[in-house]
């Protein structure tokens, strides 16, 4: 039972951050990716009360309790997050990783470019 949630629960977040990642590339602005987390939370909510039980019944009210409190947080964070970023540039975070140097990510010896004495 517990494989065929966790199962349909991979496949819905998957779909979900994929056509985030893809709407971010059309938008060439990488910062949506932080408005699409709460309601990530919330989607993988539905998926998994879906998958597990098959409905929305009120048998299952303690999960629709759950539900209800993850609802209500990721529409909070993500109407937050979209009113900050709202009319403003993308975030300068997100506009350096084109140019960001990952080579020295994997090199014990340097941090930030730099030469580390032991």
């Amino acid at each position: 039972m517990w494989q065929q949630t966790l199962t349909v629960c991979l496949l819905v977040m998957s779909v979900w951050a994929f056509g985030w990642f893809t709407l971010a590339q059309i938008l060439r602005r990488n910062d949506i990716a932080d408005i699409a987390w709460g309601p990530s939370f919330i989607v993988c909510c539905f998926a998994a009360l879906y998958a597990s039980s098959g409905s929305f019944l009120p048998e299952n009210l303690p999960a629709i309790f759950v539900l209800t409190f993850v609802l209500v947080w990721g529409l909070r964070l993500s109407s937050h997050i979209l009113r900050r970023n709202w009319g403003k540039q993308e975030d300068y975070r997100y506009q350096q990783w084109p140019n960001a140097n990952y080579n020295n990510l994997t090199s014990p010896q340097t941090v930030n470019n730099q030469k580390v004495v032991h």
